[in-house]
């Protein structure tokens, strides 16, 4: 299993921690060290313009 490292900048840690409300910035903490950061090409290819991985529903992301 490949390992990957989450680096953010300075502008990523402000926001997480003074701009965006306390549900909002956990839930983008949890989706950075989680999905994101166990698979970030299967992940970020969810949020492409292309094809949506779920195909029998025909819905795009």
């Amino acid at each position: 299993m490949t390992t990957y490292s989450l680096e953010t900048t300075q502008t990523v840690r402000r926001m997480l921690t003074e701009r965006l409300p306390e549900p909002v910035a956990v839930a983008a903490y949890q989706f950075m060290t989680g999905p994101l950061n166990e698979a970030p090409v299967y992940t970020a290819a969810m949020f492409s313009s292309g094809p949506s991985p779920v195909k029998s529903s025909g819905l795009r992301v």
